[in-house]
């Protein structure tokens, strides 16, 4: 689960996480839908293979994103407050 942006938006939580949960069943229920075809053209040992080469690609892109992307945001303003602001900062 992704934690940094629960806890830089805790406003916002359950959004996050339904959509986390949303993308996760929608690619869980999509997934046999390919995946016969699949492991069928690549065999079971290069499916496999091809999966957890992608994984351990990607774990670099989620070092990078929670050290340097998941710092708490508590000095940036609400983007709904920041919306008021900009609407009565023009009256």
């Amino acid at each position: 689960m992704s934690r940094p942006p629960l806890n830089s938006y805790p406003r916002y939580a359950a959004s996050i996480l339904a959509g986390n949960d949303l993308f996760r069943s929608t690619f869980a229920s999509v997934f046999p839908l390919f995946g016969t075809k699949y492991f069928n053209a690549l065999t079971i040992g290069g499916g496999s293979t091809l999966l957890a080469g992608i994984s351990i690609l990607m774990m670099p892109l989620l070092y990078v994103r929670c050290a340097f992307l998941a710092r708490p945001r508590s000095n940036e303003t609400d983007p709904s407050s920041l919306f008021l602001l900009l609407l009565l900062h023009r009256s």
